[in-house]
Formats: structure tokens, sequence, C-alpha cells
């Protein structure tokens, strides 16, 4: 009876014949629909070196519209240590998969982004309720895979093979699921991780961190020699990301 219970108990825990499994094109509009009114968006966070431990910080304000990412860097005393300018569709599969997929508003530019990543949307297709880390996540693709938390319908991931992927760790709170930690892993080695710290939507340029850092880039960003954080360290993250 005892090992009845257990088979019953374990039974419960797998999908059912019957249960729901939603289409690619529904799992689309559900996450485009969460970022519905975003115009740009202004991103702050820090990014740490996974296999030295070194870390700085990066502000990137992403034009949806103009298609344009304005990107800083900043070390531990606030100094600037590099800047750039980069535009969406010519970005690193990682960047577009994040800023594109993950955040954008338009569902056509969506569907654009991940057919550049590999991933052609079919009214047909299907989605394949798998983990991530421990969480449900709707699958989509076949060599490269989209990956969609189950309940919020949030980007989580992607993942081009086994031993190159993004994985979202954690979300932030509120009504709008946005990765907030990030785990970006190439060649089977886990590279870099970024923690969001803060985020503002549809602000103004003129009230954006680039706005109050003019003076900074109007002079050209320039290496701080009391950083522990090499100029080679900001420009592999920013040659995988963006």
């Amino acid at each position: 009876m005892k090992n009845l219970l257990l088979m019953i108990g374990f039974l419960g825990l797998l999908p059912t014949a019957n249960a729901y499994i939603p289409p690619a094109t529904y799992i689309l509009n559900r996450i485009v629909q969460s970022h519905e009114h975003f115009k740009t968006i202004e991103l702050d966070g820090v990014v740490t070196d996974l296999r030295t431990h070194q870390i700085f910080r990066e502000v990137a304000r992403i034009d949806f519209l103009s298609g344009k990412i304005q990107l800083m860097y900043l070390n531990e005393t606030g100094s600037v240590i590099g800047d750039g300018h980069v535009k969406l569709n010519e970005i690193h599969p990682y960047g577009l998969a994040w800023y594109g997929v993950g955040l954008d508003s338009n569902a056509a530019r969506v569907r654009g982004d991940l057919q550049a990543l590999g991933i052609t949307i079919k009214d047909e297709m299907g989605s394949k309720l798998t983990r991530l880390v421990g969480r449900p996540v709707w699958d989509i693709g076949e060599t490269a895979i989209l990956r969609v938390e189950k309940d919020q319908f949030a980007f989580a991931g992607l993942m081009e093979n086994s031993n190159n992927e993004i994985q979202v760790l954690e979300f932030t709170g509120g009504g709008i699921p946005l990765p907030r930690i990030l785990k970006f892993k190439k060649d089977g080695t886990d590279l870099f991780s970024y923690e969001m710290k803060s985020f503002r939507i549809n602000i103004p340029y003129k009230s954006s961190f680039f706005a109050s850092h003019a003076i900074s880039l109007s002079g050209g960003a320039s290496s701080d020699s009391s950083s522990i954080v090499g100029q080679a360290t900001t420009q592999e993250w920013s040659s995988l990301v963006h």
C-alpha cells in the first residue's frame, strides 16, 4: 500500500495527457505584451567576471524605436572606463536575445530577432515544458532554443547548445518581470554574471544617466590606473554581449 501511494504521488507530478501546451506564437505574444509600452529602457547593473571575480558597472540605454544602444562602463570608484554606441540589430546573439527578445515591445522586431538567432516562429510550431535551474520553462526551437518562464511568460534564456547559454536566474518583482540576474556561458565555461540594480522606462534623454555624464563622454573614456578592472575584461564582456 505504501508503494502504491508513493507511485500515485509521483504520477501526480507528471503532466497529464490533456495538459495544455501553448503554441509558440501564443508564448511570443505574451512576452511582447508585458513590454508593450516600452519605447526606451535604461538598465543599471553590475557585471562580474566569474573567473577573476573582477566587477564593473554597466549602464545601457536601449531605444527600441531608433534601434540604438548607448553604453557606459564604470569602475568601483565610479570613474568611466569605457563607453560606446551600437545598433540593436548588429549586436551579438546573447545581447540580441536579452535586449531584443527579452525587452522589446514590437512583435515583428522580436520575430526578426528570433530569426536572426536561428529560431523561426511558425503558426503550427509547438513548445516543450522543461526545467531551468529548478524552475519550469517553455522551450521553443530546435537547434537554438528560446527559454521562457512558464507562468510569467518572461524571457528566461537562450541555449545555442549545451556549451553556449544565457540563463536568467532571477526576475524583478512587481507587475513586469524583467531579467534581474543573468549568467553567461560560452565554450562550456561560465564567463560572466550580470545583476541589474535598477531600470527606468521611457525617460527623456535629458533625464537619463548619459545626459548627466555628458562631460565624461565628451572628453572620451579613459582608464583609471587605480581600477582593478582591466580594459580586456570590459572588452571581452562587450564582445560577448554587444
